[in-house]
C-alpha cells in the first residue's frame, strides 16, 4: 500500500482519504474519475494506493466495502466514484461501452460458420475458440480478473490457467441445441471487455472474464 499525503483544507472532514486499485499494469479508472472530482472541487487528499489483489481484498474485508476505490472525508466513509458525485451535487461520469470488438469477433465467427457450413453449433464452437484464444494472450490478468468470481479458482489458483485450454477443448463439441438464453448469457458477460477495451485499451486480456460455464 502506498500513501500519498497532501495537505486538507478546513472546509471538508479531515482527512480526506481515496483508497483505490494501482498495479503496473492497472489503475482502476473510477478511481481517476474520483481523483478529477477532488481536483476539480479544489480538495487535497491522501491518494492510498492499493497495489495488490490482497491489499484490495484485505481492505474490502476491513471497511466491508464491494469495492475500491472508496473515499473518505474524516471518520464518514463516503462510498466510491458516483457516492462522491451525488455528494457534490453533480452528475457523475458513466461507464463507456463499445460493443464494436463484440459484434466483430461474433461476425467473423457467424461468417466462418457459414462458409464451412457449420451451422449454429459451429458457429458457437467457433466464437468460444476464439474468447478461448484471447484467454491465452496474457494468462496471468486473466487469471487474477477470473479469481474474482470464479469459486474453483479462488480455492485452486491454478485452474484459471488451464480453464482457457479447457474451454477451447469443450468449444470443439458443442451440443446442437444452444438456447438463446445461453447465448445472451454470453453476451452479457463479453460486455465487461466492452467496458474495458474502452476505458484500457492496453488491457485486452480482461475479455477473459467471459464464462461459458
Amino acid at each position: 500500500m502506498t500513501i500519498s499525503v497532501t495537505k486538507i483544507p478546513t472546509a471538508i472532514a479531515q482527512p480526506v482519504r481515496l483508497y483505490r486499485m494501482v498495479t503496473p499494469d492497472h489503475q482502476c479508472p473510477w478511481g481517476q474519475r474520483a481523483i478529477a472530482l477532488l481536483q476539480q472541487k479544489r480538495i487535497e487528499f491522501e491518494d492510498i494506493h492499493l497495489t495488490s489483489s490482497d491489499a484490495v481484498a484485505n481492505f474490502k474485508a476491513e471497511h466491508q466495502v464491494p469495492t475500491p476505490p472508496q473515499i473518505f472525508f474524516g471518520d464518514e466513509r463516503i462510498g466510491g466514484y458516483s457516492n462522491l458525485a451525488s455528494y457534490f451535487d453533480v452528475e457523475a461520469e458513466t461507464a463507456d461501452y463499445s460493443y464494436t470488438p463484440i459484434i466483430a469477433l461474433f461476425s467473423t465467427a457467424g461468417l466462418m460458420a457459414l462458409a464451412t457450413s457449420l451451422g449454429l453449433s459451429g458457429f458457437m464452437g467457433i466464437s468460444l475458440s476464439i474468447l478461448a484464444s484471447l484467454k491465452l494472450m496474457d494468462l496471468d490478468a486473466f487469471a487474477e480478473s477470473f479469481a474474482k468470481y470464479d469459486l474453483i479458482t479462488q480455492r485452486l489458483k491454478p485452474y484459471a490457467k488451464v480453464y482457457p485450454m479447457e474451454k477451447q477443448q469443450s468449444s470443439r463439441n458443442i451440443p446442437k441445441c444452444i438456447t438463446l438464453s445461453k447465448i445472451l448469457f454470453l453476451t452479457n458477460r463479453s460486455r465487461h471487455f466492452s467496458q474495458n477495451m474502452t476505458n484500457q485499451k492496453s488491457q485486452l486480456p480482461l475479455i477473459l472474464s467471459v464464462d461459458n460455464a
